[in-house]
């Protein structure tokens, strides 16, 4: 088995390693993308939490008696804002952990009033047992995140921050009021994709052009030493091989021609091939001896000719 059969596996093997690592970096791209964004979220809720006022929160109830009270009207509106500033929010609730009875209710959601969507106040569908990032918020305290959730909207992530801490009348864990903000991860996918993309492009071409370089590199090394064994066969050859361009000029002339001839190459090159034909009739010679006796016919010639020839009666000396 030659040198360039085992080469060519091994060459696939690489190109398959570089094209595994694009699809690794474009995977991790994805990954630290996606990081990023719910660490952003989480900043988010911060700053949401940050825009509610503890004294209004402290009016409501966390029951439907708070509907018609300006606190909730004003959280109702804030809560719309807070979701309207950025366009990937689908929405923004504020919930409230009872110690008492351990249930986490809603005090308001960003949702239109009378929408189909609307959490009321009192509703307790996001209980800690089915979210552990609420579950560990509610635990520790510390901003915390869930999620890919499941919802009629597609999948979403949420994230936590405390709004407001008040002690308990009954029980000694304090009672504690949660905004929280949920994003819709069919909004993040075009930019976790676009980071995917660039971290399998660019571990490509860090990758691929080095090893793409040296390959043209052996091959342009390979295709000058073939031209190298072909210039040197024409060479040494004994029969004549001449070379014309398109004017009839000689371009090349090998050993053997200029020995049946008896010029040199430096008389040769250059000149137009008919002042060497006309003044060496007759001659024998074969259908690509010259234009005239060319596969086109007489007078017909295409780019490059070669001729051969046999021995001119002038240079019988030789």
């Amino acid at each position: 088995m030659t040198q360039h059969t085992l080469r060519k596996p091994s060459t696939a093997a690489i190109w398959l390693a570089i094209f595994l690592a694009g699809v690794a970096a474009g995977w991790l791209g994805y990954r630290a993308k996606q990081a990023e964004n719910i660490a952003q979220l989480v900043v988010d809720a911060r700053r949401a939490a940050v825009a509610l006022d503890p004294a209004d929160l402290r009016q409501l109830t966390g029951t439907r008696a708070d509907l018609t009270t300006p606190a909730y009207l004003k959280l109702k509106d804030r809560l719309q804002r807070l979701a309207a500033a950025d366009e990937r929010v689908l929405a923004v609730h504020l919930y409230r952990f009872v110690p008492e009875t351990g249930l986490v209710v809603h005090l308001g959601d960003s949702a239109q009033a009378r929408s189909g969507n609307e959490a009321m106040p009192g509703d307790s569908d996001a209980q800690p047992e089915r979210r552990p990032g609420l579950r560990e918020f509610i635990r520790a305290g510390e901003t915390a995140t869930d999620g890919p959730l499941a919802g009629d909207a597609g999948p979403w992530f949420s994230a936590y921050a405390l709004a407001d801490e008040m002690p308990s009348r009954v029980s000694g864990r304090p009672m504690k009021d949660i905004i929280g903000i949920d994003v819709g991860v069919v909004r993040w996918r075009r930019e976790l994709w676009v980071a995917a993309f660039q971290g399998a492009f660019y571990a490509w071409v860090l990758l691929g052009l080095p090893f793409g370089a040296v390959l043209l590199s052996r091959w342009r090394g390979e295709q000058r030493d073939v031209i190298r064994n072909l210039s040197e066969a024409m060479e040494q050859s004994h029969s004549a091989i001449l070379i014309l361009d398109l004017e009839n000029q000689v371009e090349y002339a090998n050993r053997g021609l200029c020995r049946q001839m008896g010029y040199s190459r430096r008389e040769l090159i250059g000149r137009n091939w008919r002042e060497f034909r006309d003044a060496q009739t007759p001659r024998r010679c074969s259908p690509i001896s010259s234009p005239r006796c060319g596969p086109g016919g007489p007078g017909r010639a295409s780019g490059s000719t070669s001729a051969r020839m046999a021995p001119p009666t002038r240079c019988g000396a030789w």
